[in-house]
């Protein structure tokens, strides 16, 4: 396994915290992933091992990747249908407050990788 250079693994931490919290909302929402989750992480504590934790990250960026790439293209798909004038029913302001949310969310994850990929001053 090679060294990978401080923006890969910023870039990689970055993707498994994005995996890592996908993985969490999965969890909330759902007791079977819940429970095997809490399994998973119970005997990764249990019997730690530098293989299980990596195969652990590497499965989270994994995951992290995808999940970035699918808000893209929900925030895409949303700034598209913004463009398109349409005559349907104005949405409600549950659904606009949602996506104003997601939007902003998008913008905050955005900015944070920005942050993570420009090089620390020394």
């Amino acid at each position: 396994m090679s060294n990978p250079n401080p923006v890969e693994l910023i870039q990689k931490s970055y993707y498994a915290a994005i995996g890592a919290v996908s993985s969490v909302v999965e969890s909330v929402q759902d007791s079977q992933k819940r429970d095997a989750t809490l399994a998973q992480v119970q005997q990764l504590i249990t019997n730690p091992s530098s293989d299980k934790i990596h195969d652990v990250a590497k499965t989270l960026a994994e995951k992290g990747q995808v999940t970035e790439q699918q808000a893209r293209k929900f925030v895409d798909t949303i700034l598209d249908n913004r463009s398109v004038p349409t005559t349907a029913k104005p949405a409600s302001s549950t659904t606009q407050q949602l996506q104003a949310e997601l939007i902003a969310l998008t913008q905050t994850l955005a900015n944070l990788r920005g942050q993570l990929e420009t090089p620390a001053s020394p």
